[in-house]
């Protein structure tokens, strides 16, 4: 596990779209590339409840909450991290709790990444699971981190996404200004993936 208290809640502005080619162009305009990273993910979204983000990323368990909007920007907060296998513990201390199980009979000590996906999250009828292909590119640009993003759903669904994050939301304010994402609407991963794009 790790220690959640180190890490500040930011606020983001993120958008996605089939295509933002003059955002693309106005980051690349303002910031040199700072890398360029390919992933495979696994979202776990609840409909009900899209105030959760739940992911699998590199073997790694990420929980964090939506805290509040502000300015048509959305505060995030990290609330827990934890590397697979994970122990029975805590799937009884931290998880269960945030995906609203209050009692569930657990087989095994500790569990992979499939065993987790298969016996504990695609039993409950509640939730949602999505294979997410990304190549993200990194910038800076305001003091905020900058990315835009190349992703695949469910080996099908293509959508481009641009976003700004930083704690401090004046920041945020002038970088979409900059690049011209003032124009777009903010949406988080859990929305697209859920389809509600206009």
């Amino acid at each position: 596990m790790y220690n959640m208290s180190e890490l500040i809640p930011r606020y983001e502005f993120r958008t996605f779209a089939g295509q933002l080619i003059s955002a693309e162009e106005k980051m690349m305009e303002l910031s040199p590339v700072l890398n360029v990273r390919e992933s495979s993910e696994i979202y776990i979204v609840c409909p009900e409840n899209r105030h959760i983000n739940i992911k699998i990323r590199d073997g790694r368990l990420d929980i964090k909450f939506m805290l509040q909007k502000k300015y048509g920007l959305e505060q995030w907060s990290p609330k827990f991290k934890a590397d697979f296998p994970i122990s029975q513990d805590i799937l009884y201390e931290e998880i269960l709790p945030v995906l609203g199980v209050s009692t569930r009979k657990i087989l095994n000590g500790r569990y992979s990444v499939e065993s987790f996906l298969e016996e504990i999250i695609e039993p409950l009828s509640n939730l949602h699971i999505f294979r997410v292909d990304k190549t993200r590119t990194a910038f800076s640009i305001n003091r905020c981190i900058a990315e835009t993003a190349r992703i695949r759903i469910d080996q099908g669904r293509q959508l481009v996404s641009a976003s700004l994050e930083s704690s401090d939301t004046e920041d945020i304010l002038e970088a979409m200004r900059m690049t011209g994402l003032s124009e777009h609407r903010n949406i988080n991963y859990i929305e697209a993936l859920l389809g509600d794009i206009c």
